[in-house]
């Protein structure tokens, strides 16, 4: 999920996602997952010495069950927040720190204004933005 994330946030930076096309891309997934074992067996159905295939055939299947075993309305709420889009209604999120109910964003990244001048080195300084982040 992590990657796929990733590459949403990077696309959605350079092209707007409809809100159709962001309730596609998991079932997409899933069916890549799919084609991915099935194309697998196929090609040593053809070539049963073939190593290489042999070999990815199990990691064809960890991407397969990996998207069956994450529920649908969770893995696209994932994508939406890494397109940077707001929640659909109706749907819950647990809340990881108890009455704080709205998102924010932390920049931790090499640039982040607020880990400038030496403030990274010190030790919890993530910790502390967050914190920081909660009080305003």
């Amino acid at each position: 999920m992590t990657m796929v994330g990733r590459a949403v946030r990077g696309f959605a930076a350079e092209v707007e996602l409809t809100d159709e096309e962001l309730a596609a891309l998991w079932p997409l997934m899933v069916l890549r997952g799919a084609v991915l074992v099935v194309s697998g067996w196929s090609q040593l159905r053809i070539d049963p010495d073939n190593a290489y295939a042999r070999e990815r055939l199990e990691h064809e299947w960890q991407v397969f069950e990996r998207t069956l075993n994450c529920e649908p309305a969770q893995a696209t709420s994932q994508l939406r927040l890494a397109a940077a889009r707001a929640h659909l209604a109706g749907l819950r999120y647990s809340e990881i720190l108890p009455g704080r109910g709205e998102a924010r964003v932390i920049d931790l990244g090499i640039r982040s204004e607020a880990l400038d001048r030496g403030r990274w080195i010190a030790p919890g300084a993530e910790r502390d933005l967050a914190r920081e982040a909660l009080e305003h």
